[in-house]
Formats: structure tokens, sequence, C-alpha cells
């Protein structure tokens, strides 16, 4: 078993920070949480528009968010999508405020959809039964884990040498052990050496990059432009690495020598450094299924149901420890070499349940609203590994009593400005995880806006993104309490291109 201790949490969207008793051991009950809330992937025009997008239809978007819009095109397409992707991360820990900025530009959408009408015979009726079936092949970018978060701060209550104490039987502890950072009375019980009178100074530095993605194949078809039936195929993909750096300056305090020899007590200063690095990848599958109702010639109504998604993941974890002290006769510095625990698991996040309505006029625009539910209850961890499988139970149990159903909301609008150009807006509200949010505000607010151009066969859209959510981080748990905590808001100002080509 790795033993990939909850001592050092580090954050994301999937952890926010809550109070709950009975911790399971090991953490993987928040990467299960951090790859369970995922973004339909979607063009520029979609994204300005919120991504309430179940009941419109007719956009590449509709590979990722429902297949059934696939059934509305009637020509062949081809779009794709870059992002500039900036995320800004503001800190509050111990009365010290920090923040830290990070962007990256990538690939966020690209598809292609081909428009198969069907054969009519001479004198047929054009306008009932199977007028076409349309297939669909995409990627989508549906998570995204860019990012840094530092924080820092000057801590007189407890330090992360009684971190390493309580796990002195691990290659961490001994490191501490050599390290002049713990001391012991017999072997079994051992203390934290360090001086907390005058405050130690504490830093953490997180480092995050990498994304889920889903490769889609879709098919649609059109039933009497009345009703629009899809289905989808979808190959899973997660890729994620984090590197983790805390920090800790300050004195310890002596009784003994190297030899055990008791001596007069003397203070020197250290500099402690302990490191995690996560690197973790994954396939699944999933599949959709989807219908649209032309209600009307300007009212749809759609519903879309994503199966759960079944991932097998290879989770590479590593940590080490790095001091340096001064004034101390015995000791200089100590680092050891890299721990790495390999682990394999399999993971199964909830199915999503989306139900949309639009109300469209081609003179003036569109008005469309999405509701979403997703139960993070059903998240389900399981391995082979027999010295692990009593401890999946035990995230399980946590899962199962923590994490509840949420529901997401989603609206936007398009304004036909001219008819060449149009502006868009939209607003996302996803719901809290978690069965009882403590106080905490564990919803993410997005706000969208965006223009675009549409001209013959070709569209260029412009789509601007405002996410931001807010989280706790707890550096190192601590069995007797008061381990310290950050408080951090995180935002994403992201900016994507799409351009499209009919034919």
């Amino acid at each position: 078993m790795k033993y990939r201790y909850i001592g050092l949490a580090i954050a994301g969207i999937a952890m926010t920070g809550q109070g709950f008793a009975q911790m399971p051991q090991y953490d993987y009950y928040k990467d299960a949480l951090r790859f369970s809330q995922i973004q339909p992937g979607s063009t520029s025009r979609f994204k300005a528009m919120g991504n309430a997008s179940i009941a419109l239809g007719g956009d590449i978007s509709s590979l990722s968010s429902n297949p059934a819009g696939l059934g509305l095109f009637t020509r062949s397409e081809f779009s794709f999508t870059p992002e500039f992707i900036n995320s800004n991360a503001n800190s509050a820990y111990l009365g010290t405020n920090s923040s830290s900025d990070k962007s990256r530009v990538n690939i966020n959408n690209v598809g292609l959809v081909f428009y198969g009408p069907s054969s009519r015979g001479k004198g047929s009726n054009l306008t009932q039964g199977v007028l076409s079936f349309n297939f669909g092949v995409g990627y989508s970018k549906i998570n995204d884990f860019t990012g840094g978060i530092n924080f820092t701060g000057t801590n007189s209550q407890n330090s992360v040498s009684e971190f390493y104490a309580e796990n002195y039987a691990d290659a961490i502890g001994e490191a501490a052990y050599k390290s002049y950072l713990i001391s012991t009375y017999d072997d079994t019980n051992y203390f934290s050496s360090v001086n907390k009178d005058k405050g130690l100074l504490q830093q953490q530095k997180i480092m995050r990059k990498g994304s889920q993605s889903e490769v889609n194949f879709a098919g649609a078809v059109n039933i009497s432009n009345k009703i629009y039936i899809g289905a989808s195929v979808n190959l899973l993909n997660i890729r994620y690495l984090s590197n983790n750096t805390f920090t800790e300056i300050g004195q310890v305090k002596f009784s003994q020598d190297a030899n055990g020899n008791t001596v007069p007590d003397y203070y020197a200063d250290y500099h402690n450094e302990y490191y995690q690095n996560y690197d973790t990848k994954g396939s699944g599958v999933n599949l959709k299924l989807g219908i649209i109702g032309r209600l009307t010639d300007n009212f749809r109504l759609g519903f879309n149901v994503q199966t759960p998604s079944w991932y097998s993941i290879e989770d590479n974890y590593s940590e080490n420890l790095y001091t340096h002290q001064t004034d101390n006769p015995y000791f200089t510095e100590y680092t050891n070499s890299p721990e790495v625990y390999p682990f394999t698991y399999n993971l199964t996040t909830p199915a999503v349940y989306s139900f949309g309505a639009s109300l469209l006029n081609g003179k003036i625009g569109l008005i469309s609203a999405d509701v979403e539910f997703v139960d993070y209850s059903s998240i389900k961890l399981k391995t082979d590994d027999a010295n692990t499988q009593g401890d999946f139970i035990d995230e399980n149990r946590y899962i199962t009593n923590n994490y509840g159903g949420a529901v997401n909301f989603r609206i936007g609008g398009e304004l036909r400005l001219a008819p060449q150009y149009f502006l868009r807006a939209g607003y996302s509200l996803l719901g809290s995880p978690y069965q009882n949010s403590n106080g905490s505000d564990n919803t993410t607010n997005i706000y969208n806006a965006g223009l675009g151009y549409r001209a013959g066969n070709i569209s260029v859209d412009l789509a601007y993104q405002n996410l931001s959510y807010k989280t706790q981080i707890t550096p190192y748990e601590l069995s007797s309490g008061g381990s310290p905590v950050a408080n951090t808001k995180l935002k994403n100002n992201n900016l994507f291109l799409t351009v499209s080509a009919r034919f």
C-alpha cells in the first residue's frame, strides 16, 4: 500500500476544506471528487452562453453536452478551439496574505460532424420520418488543473515536526529523526524537538498542471425536424501532476548529544523542506444518451443522461525531506532519497442528469437554461490490492457519509446585433458537493461573455470566462487538533477562440 497520508493536504476544486470527523487515513476520496467535478467541453459560442446548451444543439459542443444536438446539423462542420488559461490564488494563512499566478495556452475543443441526409424517393414527403443521420467525432477538455497556490505565515502554536513525530514509523519520520527535528524517549514514543516560543516561519508552495479530457464518438437522428435522438461513446483521460513544497524555519532545542548523552540545553536554527510529488494517469469510458424536442418553431426542450464514468488509475506519489541546521555541533544537513509509492485503483464517478429549455428567435437571438443533477455520494473506489481493500472501505464510507447531491444551474443568451454579428453572455452556478458545508461556501460561480461573427461557411467566436471558488488548505493534520488552515480564493480568467468551417 502506498502511504499517501492526508498530512499535507493539497487543494483543488475537489478539496474544499471541511471539518468532518472520522477522516480516512489516506486521501483518495479527495482525488475521487476532483476527478468527478467536470464541465462539458464546448466551443466559444456555447461557452459564452454559460454552456446552457442541452436543448440547443446544432453546434460541435453537442458532442460533449448532448449528442442529440448533432441531429440539428444540416451541413458538415469542422471546429477548432484553443484556450488561454490564467489561474490566480489569494490565500490568508496565520494572519498573512499571499498570492500566486499561473498561465498556459492549450487546446480546449476540436470536432468534426458529418451530415448524412436520408435517401428519399421521388415524390416522397421531405419533412416526415427520418430526415438525416449525423455522425461526429471530437476532443474536449472537461477539467483543468492548471494553477499555483502560495501561502506563508508565522506559527507559534504547532510545528510540522509534530506531524513527523506522529508518523515516526515511516520514511518521512525516520528522516525527521535523523535531521534532529524529533526525539524519542524509548524508540516508540517520539516528540518534536522544535522550540515554538519565538514562532516558526511556514510556507507552502503548490504547483499543479494537467487536465481531464474526452474523445467523443457520437451519432444522432433527425425525425421530422421535431425529435432529435443521439448517443455517444466517450473515451476518457486523466493527467494530474502536483509538486508541493512545505517549508518551516525556526529553532530546535537539544538536551542530548549525538551519542545520547545528556548535555546542557542548546538551540540550533533549522531550515526544513518537505517535498511531495503526485503524478496521476487514468483512462476510462462513459456513455451519453440525449433527446431534444422541438415543441414549436421557437421553443425546444432537451434531456441528456451521462452514465457513471469508469476509470482505471495509475498513481505515483513520492516524498522526501531536506533539513539544514546552523550552530549544531553534531549535525549540518540531511536529505533522504525520495520514497516513491506506485499504486493502481479503479474509480467510478457519478452519473449526470441534465435538463434544458431554449427559446429562439432567428431575428433577435435566443435564451437557454439548463439544470443538472450529480450525486457525489455515489462515487466508488476499488482496488485489487488485498492490503488496501480495507482502507478503501473507509474511503468509500467517508464519501457516502460526507459527499452529497449537487444541483448545477446554467443560463445564457445570444443577441443578434446585425446579420453577421452576435453578442453573448451566460452564468453558471455549480452546487456544493458536500452534504454539510459547515458554514463554508462550496459553490462555484462562472461568468461568461463573448462575441461572434458568421459569414457564409466561416464562423469566428470569442469567449471570456471568469471562474471563482473558495477552498481551505490544511498543510498538515495533527491528531491532537489545532492544525493550521489557509483560506484561499481561486479565480480563473480564461479566453477561448473558435474557428469553424461548414462544408
